[in-house]
């Protein structure tokens, strides 16, 4: 907060002529940005700013609201979780703990803009946000037969039931925990039986201009086919049922990658069960007893999950040495020393047939196959990304939310908030940007630096806010009371981004 007053001083003709009122740098003290950041994190007042803000974004540029997309991250800090109830201990994606927040935002498809967003504490589970955030996005866009989209911690009865009571449609992929494995296993041995038919999905851009021809095969990025399932859950004593669609997709890369993965995994499973015995040396452990080697062995075909795919048998191997009797009267005798070899084999058909069951995910959805096809499932949630480019902007160099210095919860609750309004106008800025070019079939070229001829039909807004670094504000003030300012002319790239974006130069 203290960074402010000095920017503030170092712009203020720019900031009172757009304003149209006159501005001062001690308007924007800490002590006066410590206070609006304290309003702004009143749960109520808040609630009502988001609402205002996104009903008039969507009004304003008259955008289609037919979908939202769902998801939360977390972001690190360095506070002490015992003085901070906001952050809190949690679990982070390298799989460390750290304090840290989380965010839970809804997102209107395609262009990103945020319409309602919850800050909670480090520790808590993505499951119970779902709701709530879903819930205000309902209240904000008051209509039904809109698609909301997360990812698989979204797929909680309860939010599933949610959606189906206001009339509105979801789609989500399972978490393979409680009965999912169950169904997946049951249906992939129906479509080996077959029971089930799957057709190809391919990209957009890769289907045939000619409706009557067929696609190339080879093109294909998944395959799967569908199945109806009831649904049951009771929410404030009244029990919701309905029917969803069951998608049984198996990725083209996501079967790739899974089978590198098995491969490895046997190699290295392979590679360590050896390692138990080797051929007798200096300094080479030796099993000399047969339980001790099996639970070894069996420890690693679990540490590898690769039960049932590699079997091995242990052999008995014995060797005997004379030993010549020596002084003190011993006699000679005969020394019998006992080792234990691993012989190791791979199952060649219980691995083709896990093979065959690589790369299947469960999606579930209620919209109607008339209006989103098992391809368009397939590739509508592909574009989930859109709501992880909203974090990527909020944790970047322009937002930057991390690292993050503010002190008090309240006073970090509200700056969290006040980044993302700026967040949707950042989106905006893109959205009208990337519309005109789509309109006039046009590129923008100039803004990549080192590459000026580079071009790009989706130019971010950190691209275009660039391209104007470095313009002079002259401002002359006459003895006669004469004020005169001027900007420093304009390039092509700059007047064209203005025109991207309606404004005049």
């Amino acid at each position: 907060m203290n960074r402010v007053e000095d920017w503030v001083a170092a712009h203020l003709s720019s900031l009172s002529s757009r304003s149209g009122q006159q501005v001062t740098a001690k308007d924007f003290t800490d002590d006066r940005l410590a206070r609006l950041l304290k309003i702004l994190s009143d749960d109520d007042l808040w609630q009502q700013v988001e609402k205002h803000i996104s009903q008039h974004i969507i009004r304003a540029y008259d955008l289609t609201v037919e979908k939202v997309r769902l998801d939360a991250t977390t972001a690190a800090t360095n506070h002490d979780p015992d003085k901070h109830p906001l952050f809190q201990l949690g679990r982070t994606k390298q799989d460390t703990y750290a304090p840290q927040f989380k965010l839970m935002l809804g997102a209107l498809d395609p262009l990103g803009l945020p319409l309602a967003t919850d800050l909670v504490s480090g520790e808590k589970a993505d499951d119970p946000l779902y709701v709530p955030v879903y819930e205000r996005i309902h209240s904000i866009l008051n209509r039904c037969g809109i698609l909301y989209i997360g990812d698989s911690k979204m797929g909680a009865l309860k939010t599933r039931a949610t959606i189906v009571r206001d009339n509105n449609f979801y789609l989500m992929p399972l978490s393979m925990t409680g009965d999912t494995p169950k169904l997946l296993d049951k249906l992939l041995s129906g479509l080996q039986n077959g029971t089930y038919e799957t057709s190809d999905i391919f990209l957009p851009e890769d289907l045939p201009e000619n409706p009557e021809e067929s696609p190339k095969p080879e093109l294909a990025i998944a395959k799967g086919f569908e199945i109806p399932v009831e649904r049951r859950a009771t929410l404030d004593g009244e029990e919701i049922i309905w029917t969803e669609r069951i998608c049984c997709v198996q990725s083209c890369a996501f079967e790739a990658s899974q089978s590198k993965g098995l491969e490895g995994r046997l190699a290295n499973a392979e590679q360590a069960l050896k390692n138990l015995t080797p051929p007798p040396a200096r300094g080479k452990k030796q099993y000399h007893e047969e339980a001790p080697l099996r639970s070894a062995a069996d420890k690693i075909l679990k540490r590898y999950k690769i039960e049932g795919l590699i079997t091995y048998t242990v052999e008995r191997q014995e060797s005997t040495k004379q030993i010549r009797g020596c002084y003190k009267d011993k006699p000679a005798r005969t020394e019998t020393t006992v080792r234990y070899q691993i012989q190791i084999e791979r199952h060649t058909v219980k691995i083709e047939e896990a093979r065959s069951r690589l790369g299947w995910r469960l999606y579930a959805v209620t919209a109607p196959s008339k209006t989103l096809s098992l391809s368009e499932v397939v590739l509508t949630y592909r574009d989930q990304y859109i709501v992880e480019r909203d974090f990527s902007k909020l944790k970047g160099r322009r937002l930057g939310i991390t690292p993050f210095y503010v002190q008090k919860d309240d006073h970090a609750c509200g700056l969290i908030r006040l980044l993302t309004i700026v967040l949707r106008a950042m989106n905006i800025i893109e959205f009208r940007a990337h519309e005109k070019l789509r309109e006039t079939e046009d590129v923008l070229q100039g803004i990549y630096p080192g590459n000026p001829k580079r071009s790009t039909a989706t130019p971010s807004v950190d691209m275009m806010l660039n391209a104007f670094n470095g313009l002079d504000f002259y401002i002359t003030d006459l003895p006669n009371g004469q004020h005169f300012e001027q900007i420093s002319n304009l390039n092509n790239v700059q007047k064209k981004i203005l025109y991207l974006l309606d404004l005049s130069e």
